[in-house]
């Protein structure tokens, strides 16, 4: 079966295009879209006037250090080449040392225009990390007043899979049992489950939904996303463990299978085994007679 949300991850950048969805009916507007995007240029440190001056002060105290170290290199090195010279060898190492701190303030002048472009010390794009989350947090609010999602409406995780294409064939981004776990809001409406990623509004019929099997095998989530400890007692039957940076590695999965009326297409919603409990609060749905799947 197919992963319902299931992304196309698009070659050289960050952005993940959803294939074609039958349950996909509208998206937020194109300038809230381009809110929502998690990294924009206003997210960069914004720079005083005084720092500005202070910066231009700088760079004039290091290229005359520059100068003066070149200057000094030149000097010794047309001593050191004299032939009574030559012994002195203290003097013969200082144009290396003026080189050597020549370069170290070359790089501090790299470095202050780094910060003048809105880079960090490494030449790293910079970010103001509480701008960037005010602004997403706004366009975000703007989204769900477009999209008209209720303010008690429940947040799931769900487990998408993501492929690259390669040529014709889809080739996928992680190996198996490897997700990104995303959080989607939840409500019902007009006997429909309504589901919200934040861009697009997904409606499947009630009717549509058959119920879920559940998985009990391994599988690696991007992140954790909820906000008690992955320690925490209740989730002691899903054997948390991180596994890298951010990543985690745990057990029991539910496949909510999705067969469409208009296309007859069946789908797989997966849902970690520590959200089903969430996801009954929006829906009753049982588990499939002989669901169970290892």
């Amino acid at each position: 079966m197919k992963n319902l949300f299931t992304h196309q991850v698009v070659e050289d950048s960050e952005a993940y295009e959803p294939f074609e969805n039958p349950y996909l009916v509208s998206r937020v507007s194109p300038e809230t879209e381009v809110m929502m995007n998690y990294e924009d240029d206003d997210d960069a440190p914004k720079i005083s006037d005084e720092e500005k001056e202070s910066i231009k002060s700088k760079e004039k105290k290091y290229l005359l250090a520059i100068l003066v170290s070149f200057g000094l290199s030149l000097l010794c090195f047309m001593l050191a080449t004299r032939v009574e010279a030559l012994e002195n060898t203290p003097l013969i190492f200082l144009p290396i040392v003026g080189m050597i701190a020549a370069l170290i303030f070359l790089y501090k002048i790299k470095q202050l225009q780094w910060k003048k472009n809105g880079m960090d010390s490494n030449g790293l794009k910079d970010v103001d990390f509480e701008a960037m989350a005010a602004r997403i947090d706004e366009a975000s609010k703007i989204a769900r007043a477009e999209l008209g999602i209720p303010d008690d409406d429940v947040s799931v995780e769900i487990l998408p899979h993501g492929y690259k294409k390669k040529g014709e064939k889809q080739i996928p981004e992680k190996k198996a049992n490897q997700f990104d776990n995303s959080p989607m809001s939840m409500h019902t409406k007009d006997g429909k489950l309504c589901i919200f990623d934040g861009v697009g509004l997904y409606e499947i019929p009630l009717g549509d939904i058959k119920g879920y099997r559940t998985y009990d095998q391994d599988y690696r989530i991007e992140f954790w996303l909820k906000d008690d400890e992955p320690t925490d007692e209740k989730y002691a039957a899903y054997k948390l463990k991180k596994c890298g940076i951010l990543e985690y590695k745990t057990r029991i999965y539910h496949g909510v299978e999705v067969v469409s009326e208009s296309t007859g297409e069946t789908f797989e919603m997966l849902v970690p085994g520590y959200d089903l409990k969430e996801l009954k609060k929006v829906i009753d749905i049982e588990a499939l007679a002989g669901g169970a799947a290892t």
